[in-house]
């Protein structure tokens, strides 16, 4: 199994290209408001194209990181990209929520936090550090991993289908908006079970990874469940297992030569006209007699393929960071790191409380008010998160992230390097993912 590569700071250029881009960045954003929106989007692609060519210089492998970055381009800069391909028709959406010249600026002070992210990661990425296995002197028993695994995994897959059947239902009488509220305001046990089950799967792949027959059933069963998140109308905890999966296969299975990319991206673009149609169809469903008539009305109502609405829909997340901006402190005040303080505190058991008192609100709701009337939130953004804690100064705390990617990618490279992989080293690394992507 080929190994990430690694480099000395001694090789300059994918440490120096990054620090340049951040400069033109800075030298940039003073001017942003009076920039054209399609001279952002050049700006932005070739600060990323700087940031992929650095990440590929010390990296041979799919990794978290990658992944990460990749879904920041699609979510942040979605729409900016189809003005870097000239592609206007959507730029005109641009000002849906402020002026272009304010979301230039959104997009430009984004794009400065998650290059101080890279240049960080990359930093510590090559330091030379010491190599130690977690949980390494755990002496896991097969028969006992076997046991955890099957009983996580029944516990929490009954619970989900009860829930996924309930929203398959509601979806197709009321709509997803209707099921969606039914699904936050109780299933309380069944969802804090049901979060389990990407984990139960990964345990399942690692424990039989060489036992065909049972991994068939594990599939089978990955697979019904895939299909029913899908017919409920969601679509978030099924692409983030997948994006893990892929992980997974990385490490434990075979690596994603160029042959096998090709694969993997043609399955991943199948994936993404999926999702839209889904998208299509909970959102015309209330409208429709049938999901057959959703999907009519979906078809006759657009005039692009699905790949330029993918990036249209993707591109929308640029307004949860500038709602939070344009909005704090001057609606909502500044929280001060209480969110990430209470965060913390809701890993601690709620044993004298009858309500968590470390359980609150999300920007997802706090700031949904102002994007959309509170119809419905606003999407997740650890940089709109970091201005609604420390404003413009939440730059400075970017440096912390990508040097937890960068711990992550060293103990991921220590343990598939050792000549005993612990099992649960493996499963513990293989599942942060699904809660990093969110």
């Amino acid at each position: 199994m080929p190994d990430m590569k690694r480099s000395s700071l001694k090789d300059k250029d994918y440490i120096i290209i990054p620090i340049v881009a951040i400069i033109g960045t800075i030298l940039v954003m003073p001017f942003s408001r009076a920039f054209d929106a399609q001279y952002i989007a050049i700006i932005v692609t070739f600060a990323y194209m700087a940031m992929f060519y650095s990440w590929k210089k010390i990296n041979s492998r799919i990794e978290l990181y990658l992944v990460f970055m990749i879904c920041t381009y699609l979510f942040y800069y979605g729409r900016y990209f189809l003005l870097f391909i000239n592609y206007k028709k959507y730029i005109s959406k641009l000002n849906e929520y402020g002026s272009v010249a304010f979301i230039n600026q959104v997009a430009l002070f984004t794009l400065l936090c998650i290059e101080v992210m890279h240049v960080t990661y990359i930093v510590f990425s090559c330091r030379k550090t010491k190599r130690q296995i977690i949980f390494q002197n755990w002496k896991c028993n097969s028969s006992a991993v076997s046991i955890v695994a099957w009983v996580m995994f029944c516990v929490s897959f009954c619970f989900s289908m009860k829930v996924l059947l309930m929203n398959i239902s509601i979806t197709r009488m009321y709509g997803y908006a209707y099921a969606l509220r039914m699904y936050y305001s109780g299933y309380r046990v069944e969802r804090f079970f049901s979060n389990f089950l990407p984990g139960a799967f990964i345990l399942l792949i690692l424990r039989y990874k060489n036992n065909k027959l049972i991994s068939c059933v594990v599939y089978g069963f990955l697979m019904l469940y895939l299909a029913m998140y899908f017919l409920s109308g969601s679509r978030l905890q099924a692409v983030l297992l997948i994006f893990a999966l892929i992980l997974v296969f990385e490490y434990e299975f075979k690596h994603f030569n160029r042959k096998r990319l090709i694969s993997l991206s043609g399955m991943l673009i199948a994936l993404c006209f999926l999702l839209i149609i889904i998208s299509s169809i909970r959102n015309g469903i209330q409208n429709s007699a049938s999901i057959a008539g959703a999907l009519k009305e979906w078809k006759n109502g657009t005039d692009d393929n699905f790949i330029i609405n993918l990036l249209s829909e993707c591109g929308f997340q640029i307004y949860s960071i500038a709602v939070v901006i344009k909005n704090c402190p001057f609606n909502v005040p500044y929280n001060y790191g209480l969110t990430y303080l209470k965060g913390i505190g809701q890993l601690m058991p709620n044993l004298f409380w009858s309500q968590n008192p470390f359980m609150q609100e999300s920007i997802d709701t706090i700031f949904a008010y102002y994007l959309n009337g509170g119809m419905y939130g606003i999407g997740s953004s650890y940089i709109a998160e970091g201005y609604y804690n420390f404003g413009y100064f939440s730059i400075l705390f970017m440096p912390l992230v990508g040097f937890l990617f960068a711990k992550y990618r060293n103990m991921v490279i220590t343990c598939y390097s050792a000549h005993l992989k612990n099992i649960m080293s493996r499963y513990f690394l293989m599942s942060i993912p699904t809660e990093v992507l969110y």
